[in-house]
């Protein structure tokens, strides 16, 4: 599949946004007898100096017999410690007995954070998707407890999460509601990062000059709490928003001044965003061979530890190497970069991320839905009663006019809550069928989303199997995307999603699926339809698209499309990666093409 890579600042400096809160959070609620112990004392004063020395001592000491409530912290210290060095299955064991030992002292707001220091372990795996899971759990927990500062922690890592994958709305809505939960907390130094983070999205949300002023507005309350991190983290954010907006001379002052600052503070992701984002003020200034020693610096910060951060900083390297000439060497990191890329991209994510979504506002919903429940059992209760009211009146009165009249009223009564209770319940079918569809949906599109294309796609190829008529599946790919998300932000490159998206409805049989697969990729399955059949099928969709630009916010852009078919002649996933493969071969010939999988035979090339 196509990788993705993230352009925002310094995706180190994110991850670091979500790590520093569980630092913060450990501090929430300390069990203060214990916190004094010597074993975390003296951790506490290795933990930079000599890591391995502080941790084997804490695990030591887990093994004695001491309180759960020290044992909890020694187990988060060890936890800290081992995932700030890049030794991640040893800090998710540490995390897990955490876990363990919280849920034994059956203490909600311990539990909501190891959860959440779970989640950061996955973050810097590159395991977004399952670390917003993490978070999701945590969250609940939390909400059960008096743990507002955990919360508040828990609800930015959320945000975070969402931005490292290029949803700039929805982090911007957790980062909001995880401010006023850090104002409640008294947390200053977590509502300093939230505002960090609300001005790394403006950038991509309002454009970069609105960035820099709330980036100005955050490094003034760092630099009063004198928080050298966040002083760092903020310069070499002003520096790349200076570099956006053409002011090379503040950029360079900017990131003069984070550099050495984060050079002393031995914080290896800190580091590794703050040369990146120097190295790209060389670039933007043509010094490529100081921009590429920057960027081979910051390299072995994060491989194999920070994923989403090896992979933008060996998209650097290669294209530098392109420039220069040194063609085998850029093509032995591109090959590395893909590799990480598809890693990055393999299985689920944006699925099980649009899931956890939906799952989310299921519950939001299912309270409210309850309530209506509610109601509609206590009107049915009461209409039940006015029924007996009728029963009794009818006996009881003697006179016809009399009892004419209380049926009437009692009659035009029933009729009223007949009325509202069908009200309600259409109201009530009406949430379910919201929730339903939002399940089966791609949020962006419109488009079938992931998870309900393969349950669709595997009933069309079992009856393609039963009735032996052809199937064939249609993999697709926006022609240079990348330089429109960049160029003019995720918002306009949302634009261009859903308006592709339209075109590709309007141009397809009832019968034919359309998914957004993930990205700036797209799935169609063509029932009833063999390949040469989709030739043309696919050949009229790609003149359709192309036959005029995509209006959008930043004017008219021309876009294309790429396709590979590929005929279904055993499993559906066998028939994706065929398809797959030849848009892969279309792609490198060239763009606006299509490819069939069975002949991997060029079908109508044009200029691209």
């Amino acid at each position: 599949m196509r990788p993705i890579t993230d352009t925002m600042l310094a995706i180190a400096l994110l991850l670091t946004c979500i790590l520093v809160g569980s630092e913060l959070s450990a501090a929430t609620e300390p069990a203060e007898a214990d916190l004094m112990h010597p074993v975390l004392q003296q951790a506490e004063a290795l933990r930079f100096q000599d890591p391995e020395a502080a941790i084997n001592g804490l695990v030591a000491a887990l093994d004695e017999p001491h309180s759960p409530a020290l044992r909890l912290e020694m187990a988060d210290l060890a936890t800290r410690i081992a995932r700030d060095q890049g030794w991640l299955d040893q800090a998710i064991q540490h995390a897990q007995r955490m876990k363990v030992l919280a849920q034994q002292l059956d203490d909600r707001s311990l539990e909501g954070r190891a959860q959440h220091l779970q989640g950061t372990i996955l973050a810097e795996q590159g395991e977004i998707a399952t670390a917003i899971g993490h978070f999701h759990n945590a969250r609940r927990v939390l909400e059960s407890s008096d743990d507002v500062g955990s919360l508040a922690l828990t609800v930015n890592a959320l945000g975070v999460a969402h931005n490292l994958l290029n949803d700039a709305v929805r982090a911007r809505d957790y980062y909001q509601q995880a401010l006023p939960l850090a104002r409640t907390a008294g947390n200053d130094n977590l509502e300093l990062s939230i505002k960090s983070n609300l001005a790394l999205i403006a950038a991509d949300l309002e454009g970069p000059n609105q960035s820099i002023e709330l980036h100005q507005g955050a490094l003034g309350l760092a630099r009063e709490q004198q928080h050298q991190p966040q002083i760092a983290n903020q310069l070499a954010n002003l520096c790349k928003q200076f570099i956006a907006v053409g002011q090379l001379d503040l950029a360079n002052g900017a990131c003069s001044e984070a550099l050495p600052i984060a050079e002393s503070l031995n914080h290896p992701r800190l580091l590794a965003g703050t040369l990146m984002t120097v190295g790209d003020l060389r670039v933007a200034q043509g010094e490529n061979e100081e921009a590429l020693e920057l960027y081979q610096r910051a390299l072995p910060l994060v491989e194999n530890v920070l994923p989403f951060v090896e992979a933008e900083l060996l998209d650097k390297t290669v294209q530098l190497h392109s420039q220069s000439g040194n063609y085998e060497l850029a093509y032995t990191l591109l090959r590395r970069q893909q590799a990480l890329n598809e890693d990055i991209l393999n299985t689920e994510r944006s699925e099980a991320i649009q899931q956890l979504e939906v799952q989310y506002q299921v519950e939001q919903q299912a309270s409210e839905m309850a309530m209506l429940q509610l109601q509609n059992e206590l009107q049915a209760t009461q209409l039940n009663q006015r029924e007996s009211l009728l029963i009794v009146a009818g006996i009881a009165l003697l006179t016809i006019f009399a009892g004419s009249l209380v049926t009437w009223r009692n009659y035009r009564v029933k009729s009223q809550l007949q009325r509202d209770l069908a009200v309600r319940n259409q109201e009530l079918k009406d949430a379910v069928e919201q929730v339903t569809h939002l399940a089966n949906r791609d949020s962006l599109t419109g488009l079938l989303n992931r998870r309900s294309f393969e349950q669709a796609s595997e009933h069309e190829n079992a009856r393609r199997i039963r009735n032996d008529q052809p199937l064939t599946l249609v993999m697709a790919d926006i022609d240079k995307f990348k330089p429109i998300n960049d160029q003019y932000g995720h918002l306009v490159g949302d634009e261009v999603l859903k308006e592709l998206s339209r075109r590709i409805r309007r141009n397809l049989r009832e019968i034919d699926l359309a998914c957004r697969w993930g990205g700036e990729e797209f799935v169609l399955l063509l029932p009833d339809t063999t390949a040469n059949q989709a030739r043309a099928v696919i050949e009229r969709l790609r003149v359709a698209l192309t036959a005029r630009p995509v209006e959008t916010s930043v004017g008219d852009l021309p876009v294309s499309l790429s396709f590979g078919i590929a005929q279904v002649n055993d499993t559906i996933d066998a028939g994706l990666q065929r398809a797959d493969e030849a848009m892969f071969e279309g792609k490198r010939k060239g763009t606006n093409r299509i490819m069939i999988s069975n002949m991997m035979r060029l079908v109508q090339p044009s200029a691209g």
